[in-house]
């Protein structure tokens, strides 16, 4: 074995030519030379790698149009038989999540149907009494994680709205 780097001035046979060969050799030793930050870095993609979607707990909203809100969601467990659980830590927590059937909410139309005349809208997960309520939330959806055009995450589900038509 010899630990000199080889010089090519035929090539190899086929169409490997002297710039080819002397290319792999010089690509090698720079992965060699750099292996251990390679390494790093596949370690902090394996665990910075998260799903594009999971089971969430919404838990808040905030509204940010007639009929339309922005969620905050925590990641839910679900064991066995037992009910659903909220898991620890904090992945898979955030907020800002949009619904995307509330993109049609206008006030006048849900979800591209004509609002009934007299209902009210409420978040996902909401309960009404005398209002809608936007904290403690019960709603349980499949969160998606997806990039936008400028790199940012923009987390979203497809959930129906509560109604409340008056009696």
């Amino acid at each position: 074995m010899s630990y000199q780097t080889p010089i090519f001035e035929n090539g190899l046979f086929g169409k490997a030519n002297r710039f080819v060969c002397n290319g792999w050799t010089e690509s090698s030793q720079t992965v060699l030379q750099n292996s251990e930050g390679i390494e790093w870095a596949q370690r902090q993609v394996v665990q910075g790698s998260v799903p594009d979607r999971w089971l969430a707990k919404l838990t808040a909203a905030t509204a940010i149009a007639t009929d339309r809100w922005t969620y905050s969601f925590q990641p839910l467990g679900i064991v066995g038989a037992s009910p659903a659980s909220l898991l620890a830590g904090t992945w898979g927590v955030g907020s800002g999540a949009v619904n995307l059937r509330e993109l049609r909410n206008d006030g006048v139309n849900v979800d591209g149907s004509p609002k009934p005349t007299g209902a009210t809208i409420g978040p996902v997960g909401s309960t009404y009494t005398n209002a809608w309520s936007l904290g403690n939330l019960a709603g349980y959806v499949e969160m998606h994680l997806s990039y936008q055009n400028n790199g940012s995450v923009l987390y979203w589900f497809s959930e129906p709205n509560p109604v409340r038509c008056p009696s």
